[in-house]
């Protein structure tokens, strides 16, 4: 009866409009909170995923840092006079001209001579132009001091030795300090003996890590 009473009194004095409105409002406050609790949550769980992310990033960067200076730490001294400047360039013109010298039915060596002359003196030079000290690191900008001549097989084998990776048959050298181009320039071209070659220029940064 009570609810019958109640019931009357709401349809008799509020329009069924209102009424009905007011019954759903709970309904809808609760979804309104429900929904603002849910974006919420999502807030947090897009925040928890960068945090991981950014995490993540800073011990792979932690990792990477550590392996550079294990990799690094035992570079050997004076690298690029034992390892590099030591190369030598353009060995089988050398070794056909050498034979074509001994050639009995060669009249005129002098420009033979002068050629073989100067590939025996064909090497790579660098002098230091600058020297940085950080911490644990230490730089110096090398520039080749004359272009210098040499066959493909030779650049493999060069850039191999200066980047630190396997370049066909050829391997990097050991306990090798970090060696990065900052610039390179070749050029194809014919000695006047016809022989062709490459001629190279290039600049570097050495990096070495102290312990």
């Amino acid at each position: 009866m009570f609810l019958e009473t109640v019931g009357k009194l709401c349809f008799s004095k509020i329009r069924p409009f209102f009424f009905y409105l007011f019954l759903i409002l709970p309904f809808v406050g609760a979804c309104l909170y429900l929904g603002m609790q849910s974006v919420y949550l999502q807030e947090l769980e897009g925040q928890f995923i960068q945090s991981c992310k950014k995490g993540k990033n800073a011990l792979k960067r932690k990792g990477e840092k550590e392996k550079f200076l294990e990799k690094y730490s035992h570079a050997a001294p004076y690298f690029l006079d034992t390892h590099i400047e030591s190369l030598l360039f353009l060995q089988k013109e050398k070794r056909a001209l050498r034979e074509l010298l001994q050639h009995p039915a060669l009249t005129d060596k002098r420009e033979i001579e002068e050629r073989l002359h100067f590939l025996e003196e064909n090497k790579l030079l660098f002098a230091e132009e600058t020297l940085r000290t950080s911490g644990q690191i230490h730089e110096s900008e090398e520039k080749q001091r004359t272009p210098v001549q040499m066959s493909e097989e030779d650049l493999k084998k060069l850039l191999c030795c200066i980047e630190n990776i396997p370049i066909d048959s050829f391997s990097p050298q050991e306990n090798s300090p970090q060696i990065l181009l900052t610039d390179f320039q070749f050029e194809k071209k014919e000695s006047s003996l016809k022989t062709p070659f490459l001629e190279v220029e290039m600049k570097l940064l050495k990096r070495e890590i102290k312990k």
